[in-house]
């Protein structure tokens, strides 16, 4: 309470330090009076969507410790590894945060919305990011990228959320759109080297083609 009260006052470092005692007597709490703090703060943040504002450095490292405890001791509970997947980005390689939205989408089934959304958000915008300095190229690893694609088109078609399935497919056609037309406009090969680029590359188109159909009949 007086960490909020500070810091909507603009006293950032009395805030801060009353957080870090905050923590600190946290840090002696039972594992299981943790997780409740964790749900809790958890289930607000996740109605306020504004993560970056709320878990400072300390904070973050406190809970990251918290749910990984959590993950080992109730390995079946969805709930650790989504909350890993969205807010601990600071903390974590975002290969890692994938793997833990994966796994928490492979636990809860369908209840995890939250966690699809975010997942196919990322996909979205690491597409966008690999589309977005063309015709110079394509930034990132694309073939990954389309590796990744069936499995995020399952995702989308078990978004419960209308708007958002539809936003998400019409946004996943338009990048697969950019990068067909730049993948059919690349060079002529002039070597073996180039050869087997363009053997890749129409190996890619093909699939791109194959999803842009499939998607367009959802």
């Amino acid at each position: 309470m007086c960490y909020c009260q500070h810091r909507e006052a603009g006293l950032r470092k009395l805030a801060y330090k009353h957080l870090e005692t905050f923590i600190s007597n946290a840090k002696k709490w039972e594992s299981k009076d943790q997780e409740e703090f964790a749900i809790s703060l958890f289930t607000i943040l996740d109605a306020l969507n504004e993560k970056d504002e709320v878990l400072t450095f300390s904070l973050n490292s406190f809970l990251i410790d918290i749910l990984y405890r959590w993950t080992e001791n109730n390995p079946i509970d969805s709930r650790p590894f989504r909350w890993i997947g969205i807010y601990m980005d600071s903390s974590n390689k975002e290969d890692d945060l994938e793997k833990s939205l994966r796994k928490a989408i492979e636990l809860g089934g369908d209840t995890e919305q939250k966690a699809m959304i975010y997942l196919v958000s990322n996909y979205i915008n690491t597409l966008e990011f690999g589309t977005h300095e063309f015709p110079s190229g394509y930034c990132g690893d694309l073939s990954e990228c389309i590796e990744k694609l069936p499995y995020m088109l399952q995702l989308i078609n078990r978004i419960q959320n209308k708007n958002i399935k539809e936003q998400n497919i019409g946004q996943i056609q338009e990048q697969l759109h950019l990068i067909l037309d730049w993948l059919k406009h690349t060079q002529t090969p002039v070597d073996a080297v180039r050869t087997w680029e363009k053997e890749q590359t129409k190996e890619l188109e093909m699939v791109i083609v194959y999803y842009l159909h499939n998607s367009s009949s959802r």
